[in-house]
């Protein structure tokens, strides 16, 4: 998967941030580097890289760490429908988007740690129609995107990893 390159976007949808533990989710670009989807969970700010060596995996901010660059929070995420597939009766594939409950997750795995090594859906944000509690429809293949006025504009397009 190759790095996100020439990312347009109005200046009117960024926002130069240190990150705290009171930062928004979002789609975050350090400065030079890569970029990572900030979420909050269990009251904590987690990154999940997209790209690289790293990528589909997560960890916590560290406390002291001084992490610079600009966050994108409205963010939408878009799905190929024709890559849903039954989360519930499938192996966990790294990078998939999970659709649940009303929510979506991210499979990813715990960076660093080797009891973790298997994916696990990490929540991300957002609220959507939920027609059953009990099914959970994943996605191999999906974007990021945001809206300009009426015209959505994708950032770049994912692909899950395949099954452990």
């Amino acid at each position: 998967m190759n790095a996100l390159k020439n990312l347009e976007l109005p200046v009117s949808k960024v926002i130069p941030t240190l990150l705290t533990q009171d930062t928004t989710p979002g789609l975050f670009i350090p400065y030079g580097a890569d970029p990572i989807i900030v979420i909050k969970w269990d009251q904590a700010v987690h990154l999940i890289h997209l790209t690289g060596e790293h990528s589909y995996q997560y960890g916590d901010l560290g406390i002291g760490h001084r992490v610079r660059g600009v966050l994108i929070s409205d963010v939408e995420f878009i799905v190929d429908a024709q890559s849903a597939y039954n989360h519930n009766q499938s192996a966990a594939r790294a990078g998939a988007l999970i659709v649940a409950e009303g929510k979506i997750f991210l499979n990813s795995i715990r960076a660093g740690d080797p009891f973790r090594n298997e994916p696990h859906a990490a929540p991300l944000w957002g609220e959507f129609q939920c027609a059953s509690g009990q099914e959970a429809a994943a996605f191999s293949r999906w974007a990021l995107a945001f809206r300009e006025r009426d015209e959505l504009r994708i950032f770049k397009w994912f692909e899950a990893n395949e099954p452990r």
